[in-house]
């Protein structure tokens, strides 16, 4: 059949459309389905996920950092410019070997976090004027908290 399909595309894209199409039509159908597909198969969608994580680290990275920001519904009046600059902006940083704290100043390598300055708790915006990359210890000792003189080993955070 898959062969078939392949020598017939006008045939495949109408088997396309008539499969979205029922998917739209039965959203609700369909969930409750995924969700027992999903409880059955657990692990094959774990690893298959955990295999596309390694195979893609920089879109993995800004994937999150997209679903942490729409989590709290901060994303919904964003335009799809600025997400996409966001988009890159993640990828571009999870390229580079060694990053540099916006808050302490100092380089380092390996896990880096993406902080808001002004935290989405605090009505922040999730866009580049308002994101910084940060050492995971800046970033745990700030939380959602504003900067103000926060202090992470010993050592006064940037005030703004």
């Amino acid at each position: 059949m898959r062969e078939w399909l392949r020598k017939n595309p006008a045939q495949a894209q109408k088997n396309r459309a008539r499969a979205v199409k029922w998917q739209r039509d039965n959203k609700e159908r369909r969930r409750l389905y995924m969700e027992k597909y999903y409880a059955a198969n657990r692990e094959k969608f774990l690893k298959k996920t955990r295999d596309w994580d390694k195979a893609n680290p920089e879109r993995a990275k800004a994937l999150a950092v997209d679903y942490s920001a729409r989590r709290r519904g901060k994303l919904r009046g964003m335009d799809k410019g600025a997400a996409v600059l966001v988009k890159r902006m993640v990828e571009r940083e999870a390229r580079k070997k060694v990053h540099r704290c916006y808050y302490c100043k100092k380089s380092f390598r390996g896990s880096f976090h993406f902080d808001h300055v002004v935290p989405l708790a605090s009505s922040g915006k999730h866009e580049i004027a308002n994101m910084a990359v940060s050492c995971p210890a800046c970033n745990c000792s700030k939380q959602d908290k504003l900067v103000g003189s926060l202090v992470v080993n010993g050592q006064k955070l940037l005030n703004l």
